[in-house]
């Protein structure tokens, strides 16, 4: 599911990049985060940054 599926605008997906930042230590670009990404692709991403995510 996209974030565009999932009714996110910018001002929303740049609040989740800081979030994400915040909660679990990671910074995901700006590039990362866009009306296209996935729920899956952000999960594999703070994955290979070493983000420990709750099952």
């Amino acid at each position: 599911m996209t974030f565009a599926e999932l009714e996110l605008d910018s001002l929303s997906l740049a609040e989740l990049g800081a979030q994400l930042e915040d909660d679990l230590g990671v910074t995901v670009d700006e590039d990362n985060l866009t009306p296209r990404t996935t729920v899956a692709d952000i999960a594999a991403l703070l994955e290979a940054q070493g983000a420990v995510l709750p099952a």
